[in-house]
Order: C-alpha cells, then sequence, then structure tokens
C-alpha cells in the first residue's frame, strides 16, 4: 500500500473515531447532560482546582499554595493540580475563568486522543506488517 493510500485510510479512521467520540459526548457538549452523571470528581474536585489555578496564573501568581483546600495545602507539589499539563496550562491562559463546559470538552478531546493514538499503536506496532486500518478499529476487530 502506498504512504499516500495508507494517510489517507489512517485519516479516514481519525475521521470516524472523531465521530463516534462525539456521538458519545453529545448530550453533554450540547450542554443537555453532566459528565460524569452528577459530576464525581470532575465537579467537585478537578474543576475547582484548575479554576483556581487559572485564576492564580492570570493574576500573575503562582500557585504554591492552595489557601481553600483543607485549610490550606501545596498547590503546585500536589500531582492533582495539574498545573503544568499543557492542556490545563494553554486553558488556563486563553480562558481565566476556566468554564466547566470547557473541562468537559477537554475530556472529551482526551477520549478522542486516546483513541488515535490506540488506532495508531495498533495499526503501526510491526512496521513490517501493519494492520489493515478495520482490524486496527476497535468496534471492527473479531473475538
Amino acid at each position: 500500500m502506498s504512504h499516500w493510500r495508507s494517510l489517507r485510510h489512517d485519516l479516514g479512521a481519525a475521521a470516524l473515531l472523531l465521530l463516534a467520540t462525539l456521538g458519545y459526548f453529545w448530550r453533554v457538549l450540547s450542554g443537555q447532560a453532566w459528565k460524569p452523571a452528577g459530576g464525581g470528581d470532575l465537579v467537585s474536585f478537578l474543576f475547582p482546582t484548575y479554576r483556581y489555578a487559572a485564576a492564580r496564573l492570570w493574576a500573575g501568581d503562582l500557585p504554591l499554595w492552595n489557601p481553600h483546600l483543607y485549610g490550606g495545602a501545596p498547590f503546585l507539589a500536589d500531582t492533582q493540580s495539574g498545573l503544568f499539563y499543557p492542556p490545563n496550562l494553554l486553558l488556563s491562559l486563553l480562558a481565566p475563568t476556566f468554564p466547566y463546559e470547557a473541562l468537559q470538552w477537554m475530556a472529551a478531546l482526551h477520549v478522542f486522543g486516546a483513541d488515535v493514538a490506540m488506532y495508531l499503536c495498533l495499526r503501526h506496532l510491526d512496521p513490517a506488517r501493519p494492520l489493515r486500518p478495520a482490524a486496527a478499529l476497535p468496534w471492527c476487530r473479531r473475538r
């Protein structure tokens, strides 16, 4: 198979994975539902944490400490803060109010990125014998 034909197949598979991700998250992304149902850690912990980081960064501070958590707790040293995680940092710099909808979109994009990475790994794990595009898609594999 030529390189361009292979690339075309991979882009087509990525488009199918994007449609599947948007189909799964359509109620969330349209504002009709929350993900996860009831919010879970996304609402109760991650959203306030990321929003605090965005507010501090926009104020010109490096948030070393969070005075709002447990009567005060390390922030920068906490792995859950995700302060320097590129998507969080980019979103913090682009949207200082860090709306919850942006966090839901970020969750959907993470799922899409994982889908594409899994597809590419399955498809090109053995370059001498790449899987056919349909065989690397999760719903097309035979059991």
